[in-house]
């Protein structure tokens, strides 16, 4: 996610992003979420301030005139209490709307309308040949018995996976050898 100063600062780059993208954000609304929510902040704030200074002098004031600085501090109350409520709302509105925002892209990447106006930049050696038709992880996997895609899928949804037999015991030796490292460069496991 992008930093909101960086997007205060350069809009016009964030909508270039968008646009070369070919991505539908307005950041003129991510500005004005901005602009609101830290006007908010400022008045909580002040509100905040306010009411502390009135807690601290109420002890002071003659008994004539505590009664209304109570109220003025319980009016404060409910007034912080309804302007965080507006805070939260703002701050997560913001933040949905940060996550849609592009990075930018380095000025040597070309533009594109799809993958295939990819430009090569540089090929370091030869593509490898096989005298077989080569698969892919999954079914390669499945095909060891050592990875199940689609019973996983069946029980907690797409895109998940059981490691299965020397699969499951390959990863379980992985992590305890990571952390064997760690252990060995002075690192406690938590």
């Amino acid at each position: 996610m992008l930093d909101i100063k960086f997007v205060r600062e350069h809009p016009d780059v964030v909508r270039a992003a968008a646009k070369t993208k070919r991505m539908d954000v307005d950041v003129d609304r991510v500005l004005d979420v901005d602009r609101r929510r830290r006007e908010l902040v400022a008045k909580l704030d002040a509100d905040r301030a306010e009411q502390n200074r009135l807690n601290k002098s109420i002890g002071a004031l003659p008994t004539a005139e505590r009664a209304g600085a109570a109220e003025a501090v319980k009016s404060l109350k409910s007034r912080l209490k309804e302007g965080e409520e507006g805070e939260r709302a703002l701050t997560a509105e913001l933040r949905e709307l940060m996550l849609r925002l592009p990075n930018p892209l380095a000025a040597e990447v070309p533009d594109g309308a799809s993958d295939k106006e990819n430009v090569e930049v540089r090929r370091v050696g030869a593509p490898r040949t096989f005298d077989f038709v080569p698969l892919d992880y999954v079914a390669f996997g499945a095909k060891l018995g050592i990875f199940d895609a689609e019973r996983a899928g069946r029980i907690v949804g797409a895109r998940q996976y059981l490691l299965l037999g020397d699969g499951c015991r390959f990863e379980h030796a992985l992590l305890r050898f990571a952390m064997d490292l760690m252990q060995a460069q002075g690192f406690m496991p938590v």
